[in-house]
């Protein structure tokens, strides 16, 4: 009996074996390069993007990508991710004829570490629908493709244009027709922080710690107060937004006048904050001696006075679980 039961559990192993080898492993091998046909640029190591007048280059000696021409400004390696995230996300809903022009005028290279080159031309957007349509040329091989962008849409979209999305198809035609200056770093910290220190000119006394959990400062009656941790990440998340409109690399001749200096997370240097002496409206950081006029500032604090950028503690304290005191006056 156990023998019988032995040979039976041998066979019934030996038929999955075979079930698994000859039927569902093939099929599997089969999905993947399936997948990998439609997403025709998913596998592509790139190790240079060239377009038209620049080129963009991820070099080992160098942490990221640079621009071989111009190698004095940094890299928006975020923009580069996104671009490149964006192209592998490319799936190919329909093989086309070459018979028709499908206004392919904008053109790319993307080229691998082992030198080998493939081009991609970018045409119309279909009217009807988020679909356009792009030329691939590999070695000999030139075919043209109506694809769709498969990558997920963060910007918020209006309903009557839901089913005709043409943001996806813009951002590829921005990122093919842009410049070397579109893909410099433009902004004024990395990374979104965790703790802010503010630290007042003409009040040495003044300051401010916050991070998530709670914040201090020497304003307060008990030195520590618990905070609303959402305010503080919208907080956080507004610096992070900010964007340089001009890098100023002599200004010697603006008439501005210091307020103070912020500290991100624990960095030594931080941020001097500058406001145009005569209006008083227009605020310039400087950032390991590179000074930068805000873009931006009114749309991404919604405020009208650089005041606010220098909080008052009151802005942070949780209300839920404190009572409102009046906090320091600027």
């Amino acid at each position: 009996m156990i023998r019988r039961s032995l040979i039976a559990l041998s066979l019934l192993a030996l038929s999955l074996a075979g079930t698994y080898f000859f039927i569902e492993l093939p099929e599997y091998k089969s999905l993947v390069e399936s997948s990998r046909k439609v997403f025709f640029l998913k596998n592509l190591e790139i190790l240079k993007i060239h377009f038209p007048n620049f080129i963009l280059e991820r070099r080992s000696s160098h942490p990221g990508w640079v621009n071989p021409g111009d190698l004095d400004n940094e890299i928006d390696e975020e923009k580069v991710k996104v671009f490149i995230s964006r192209l592998r996300k490319l799936k190919i809903i329909k093989k086309l004829k070459n018979d028709y022009s499908y206004n392919l005028s904008s053109k790319i290279k993307l080229e691998t570490p082992d030198k080998k080159i493939v081009e991609l031309k970018l045409g119309d957007k279909q009217s009807f629908s988020e679909r356009f349509y792009v030329g691939f040329r590999d070695g000999d091989k030139e075919e043209i493709y109506l694809v769709q962008d498969t990558s997920p849409q963060v910007e918020a979209i209006p309903d009557y244009l839901f089913n005709i999305n043409p943001l996806k198809h813009r951002a590829l035609l921005v990122g093919f027709k842009s410049n070397d200056t579109d893909w410099v770093f433009d902004g004024i910290i990395r990374i979104k922080p965790k703790k802010i220190k503010y630290v007042k000119q003409n009040a040495p006394i003044f300051s401010i710690n916050v991070n998530s959990y709670g914040l201090s400062s020497n304003s307060l009656r008990n030195n520590t107060a618990r905070v609303d941790s959402d305010k503080v990440e919208q907080w956080f998340g507004k610096f992070y937004q900010l964007r340089a409109r001009q890098n100023l690399k002599n200004w010697k001749g603006i008439n501005k006048r210091y307020i103070g200096k912020i500290l991100f997370d624990d960095e030594p240097s931080g941020i001097n904050v500058y406001v145009e002496s005569s209006a008083g409206k227009e605020v310039y950081l400087q950032k390991d001696e590179i000074h930068f006029k805000v873009r931006n500032l009114i749309k991404v604090f919604s405020i009208d006075d650089f005041k606010t950028i220098f909080p008052h503690v009151q802005d942070f304290i949780d209300k839920k679980f404190l009572p409102y005191t009046k906090g320091i006056q600027y």
